[in-house]
C-alpha cells in the first residue's frame, strides 16, 4: 500500500520542486524530490487544470520564486546586476539560490553569500572584479543596518599620556566597514549606467581600503590610499596603536607622524570608534 501523503511530506516536496533552478518538471524528477513522492503520484497533490498540465501549474510557481529571489537579490546587489546585464544576472540568481537557497521567512539576509560565490562564478578574469564589487554592496547594505552605538568622544582620547596610548585598543563602531578592494570595482560602483571595464584594467588594477560608517543616519564612504587604509585595518582588528604604528613604519617608511595625527582626527570625527581600552595583551 503506498505510503499516505502527509502535509509535512507534501510541503517538503513542493518546496523541493520550487526551488529546482531548470524548471518545474525537472524538479518533479530530480533525485530529492522522487525520494519524497514518486513522480507517477503527483497527481495526488496537484490537479490539472483544463489547459494546464501539474508541471506547467507548478511551473508558474517555480518562475515566480526566481523571480522573487531575482527581485530581492537586485534590490541589495543593483551594480552586480546592472554590470552582468539582464540576462547574465538571471543566471547568477539561479545558480546562487540552488547553491545557497532561502531559508528564512524574510529575505533579508538571502544575499549574505553573494561575494563569496561570486568568486567562483562566470569567468575567471572577472571574478575578483565582481566579489569585490558585491563586497562593497553588502557592506553598505550591513552598515545601513546596523544597531546605532555612540561613537567615543575626541576629549576621552585626549586624555591619554602617550606612555598609555601605545597599548591602546580601539573598537569601531557597529555601524562600520572597511573593505580591500581592487580600485576598479569602485567605478562600477559609481557608474550610473552598465559599463563594460578594460580587461587591462582588471589584472592591474591597484587595491585601496574603502571605508563605511554610518553617522547621525547617513552612510559615508571614503577610499583610503596605502598606509592609512593598513593602520585603520589594523586597528580595527583589535591590534594595539604601538604594535599598529610600529608594523605600519617598517611596511610605509616615508609616513610621517603628522599624517597619522591628521587620520586619527579624521576618524574620530567621522565616529569610527565606539570604544577605547588599555587592556594588555591577554
Amino acid at each position: 500500500m503506498p505510503e499516505p501523503l502527509t502535509l509535512d511530506l507534501v510541503e517538503r516536496w513542493m518546496q523541493t520542486v520550487l526551488v529546482h533552478p531548470e524548471s518545474a518538471e525537472a524538479g518533479i524528477q530530480s533525485s530529492p524530490a522522487r525520494a519524497l513522492i514518486d513522480p507517477g503520484r503527483v497527481s495526488e497533490v496537484v490537479l490539472a487544470s483544463g489547459h494546464l498540465t501539474v508541471a506547467e501549474r507548478l511551473g508558474i510557481y517555480q518562475e515566480m520564486y526566481l523571480l522573487r529571489m531575482r527581485d530581492a537579490l537586485e534590490s541589495d546587489y543593483p551594480n552586480l546586476a546592472r554590470h552582468l546585464g539582464p540576462h547574465r544576472f538571471w543566471h547568477f540568481v539561479s545558480d546562487y539560490v540552488e547553491a545557497h537557497p532561502s531559508r528564512s521567512y524574510t529575505l533579508n539576509r538571502l544575499g549574505d553569500h553573494v561575494p563569496a560565490f561570486a568568486a567562483t562564478w562566470g569567468k575567471r578574469k572577472e571574478r575578483g572584479l565582481i566579489s569585490d564589487l558585491s563586497r562593497l554592496e553588502l557592506a553598505l547594505t550591513r552598515v545601513f543596518d546596523a544597531p546605532e552605538d555612540p561613537p567615543v568622544s575626541p576629549e576621552a582620547l585626549a586624555r591619554l599620556t602617550p606612555e598609555a596610548s601605545t597599548e591602546l585598543r580601539l573598537s569601531p563602531v557597529a555601524a562600520f566597514a572597511l573593505e580591500r578592494v581592487r580600485s576598479a570595482s569602485l567605478r562600477l560602483l559609481d557608474s550610473p549606467e552598465r559599463e563594460v571595464v578594460p580587461r587591462e584594467a582588471v589584472p592591474g588594477s591597484r587595491h585601496v581600503h574603502v571605508l563605511f560608517v554610518r553617522k547621525g543616519g547617513q552612510v559615508s564612504r571614503r577610499t583610503l590610499e596605502g598606509a592609512e587604509g593598513h593602520l585603520l585595518e589594523a586597528l580595527t582588528s583589535g591590534i594595539p596603536l604601538g604594535r599598529a604604528l610600529t608594523r605600519l613604519g617598517r611596511r610605509h617608511r616615508t609616513t610621517r607622524p603628522c599624517e597619522v595625527e591628521s587620520w586619527f582626527r579624521e576618524w574620530v570625527e567621522e565616529g569610527v570608534f565606539s570604544a577605547a581600552s588599555l587592556d594588555p595583551d591577554p
